[in-house]
């Protein structure tokens, strides 16, 4: 999944199509011409090691198996940063996994991200975009899942993990009940 266009992309994307195999790249709409030249670098790349692009704008779902739907929800710019905000929702049969950008609390969007928050059965708070400037908070069943990356960037985990169990790290694997 790649949340936004940078010139060094398509060579870090190279670099791990060598090593990964990788069958879908989900990529945002471009929202310039530098955006949809890096785009046209990625595609071209994708056509070389036999992945399939998935183009998607804020809202719209993409069917990936029979079972598994990515869905991006967020993908907003703020005045601070040259990385958008991000949330991203990937559903496996029943369960929703969704991942949060560290600044997701800045969106316009945050009413309604707080309640997708509530309602996920896994949440990623996830390190990449802007460092988080103003704190937030919410409430979730204890039920949920949560997983952070660069956990220093909640401040909001050290009071959710008194309920939630938090489980954080460089790199995450998450498993889904078949």
């Amino acid at each position: 999944i790649l949340t936004h266009y940078h010139s060094y992309h398509p060579s870090a994307l190279r670099r791990i199509l060598d090593s990964e195999i990788v069958r879908y790249m989900i990529l945002p709409m471009p929202v310039d011409e530098d955006d949809r030249g890096v785009l046209s670098e990625i595609l071209y790349l994708c056509e070389e090691k036999n992945v399939i692009p998935v183009i998607l704008e804020d809202g719209i779902y993409a069917k990936l198996s029979e079972s598994v739907y990515y869905e991006r929800i967020l993908c907003e710019s703020i005045k601070r940063s040259s990385h958008p905000t991000v949330a991203y929702a990937l559903h496996v049969g029943d369960e929703s996994l969704l991942y949060v950008g560290s600044s997701v609390n800045e969106s316009d969007q945050i009413p309604s991200m707080l309640e997708r928050i509530s309602d996920a059965d896994k949440i990623v708070f996830g390190r990449h975009g802007p460092v988080p400037k103003t704190e937030y908070s919410f409430e979730v069943p204890f039920s949920t899942e949560i997983y952070a990356i660069n956990a220093d960037l909640y401040p909001f985990l050290s009071e959710l993990s008194k309920k939630n169990p938090v489980i954080t790290g460089k790199e995450i694997w998450i498993r889904f009940t078949p």
